[in-house]
């Protein structure tokens, strides 16, 4: 979660919020890559984005529920019709309405 920048330094810098450093020694950091982030300062890796998510490199962002990750993972999309969510977070994917049930419009929760 540290580097140090050019020889003879006395201190070391941080690694910043959607960046991170795990080797020994190192003379900057890494950024996350897509799907992960990293919040904190001096991280020495990123987090995989959960389920349900979006992230951006410093944050994860539960989709609200008729609402699941873009293929991008960075906005969350409308559940199309017949489908639905009724969770905030937990999945990725909308579930088929059951025979007997409809959802109509796109965004369905129930």
């Amino acid at each position: 979660g540290h580097y140090v920048t050019g020889e003879g330094k006395s201190t070391m810098s941080t690694c910043q919020p959607g960046t991170y450093q795990a080797a020994v020694g190192a003379t900057n950091c890494t950024s996350c890559t897509a799907g992960y982030y990293a919040p904190y300062a001096a991280m020495q890796n990123c987090i995989k984005c959960p389920t349900g998510y979006t992230c951006s490199s410093t944050a994860a962002t539960p989709c609200s529920p008729g609402k699941i990750p873009a293929a991008n993972g960075n906005s969350c999309e409308n559940c199309p019709s017949g489908t639905y969510k009724s969770l905030t977070g937990v999945q990725d994917t909308c579930t088929p309405c059951a025979a007997g049930y409809y959802a109509p419009n796109a965004g369905s929760s129930t």
